[in-house]
């Protein structure tokens, strides 16, 4: 019959391997884990950095609007943008927007949703014209390593009509035709 030692030997013995294979195995799962979170995490954390810096990049250009510094607003526009709209294109549609009129850009006053990894869309209210709600839409997109404007538009909100909201939307080469049909 074995001693006393030999059977506290065995067991002490086979807890021991049993720890390791479940420390082993928790290690193991934790790493797995770990490594199917990990690219998860990184997103999200770039959605949001990406997001708080483009809501920068709107503030500022809806102050550079604003304020009449068009040059430095147009210098946050994309390079696609910017191939596709002359500067004094570009100046010509804010002025007979009189997207330079509005108030001075409220941080509350911005919505937003994410469109995909690299771009989101931004909407500012700039008051009713004839009594229709109109918001200026702004796309942004991470050109490089840069956050800039990608595109805008004007967004008249219609009246809702058999409890559906109707927009009309504008793009910025479309705004001047706009002006002239609602003046």
């Amino acid at each position: 019959m074995p001693s006393q030692d030999t059977k506290q030997s065995v067991w002490t013995t086979f807890l021991l391997g049993l720890s390791v294979v479940v420390v082993l195995f928790c290690g193991g799962i934790g790493f797995w884990l770990f490594s199917a979170i990990a690219p998860a995490m990184w997103m999200a954390g770039e959605i949001l950095e990406d997001t708080a810096d483009s809501h920068d990049t709107v503030l500022a250009f809806l102050e550079h609007v604003r304020t009449d510094r068009l040059d430095d607003a147009y210098a946050l526009t994309s390079e696609s943008f910017r191939e596709q709209t002359s500067f004094q294109d570009f100046e010509v549609l804010m002025r007979q927007h009189g997207l330079h009129q509005f108030e001075s850009p409220h941080e509350d006053q911005l919505t937003f949703y994410v469109v995909d990894l690299g771009t989101r869309v931004f909407s500012y209210p700039l008051g009713e014209k004839k009594g229709i709600p109109r918001f200026l839409e702004l796309e942004v997109i991470k050109d490089g390593t840069a956050i800039r404007i990608n595109t805008f538009k004007v967004v008249r909100q219609a009246e809702e009509l058999e409890g559906d909201a109707q927009n009309k939307h504008t793009d910025a080469r479309d705004l001047a035709a706009d002006t002239v049909a609602n003046s």
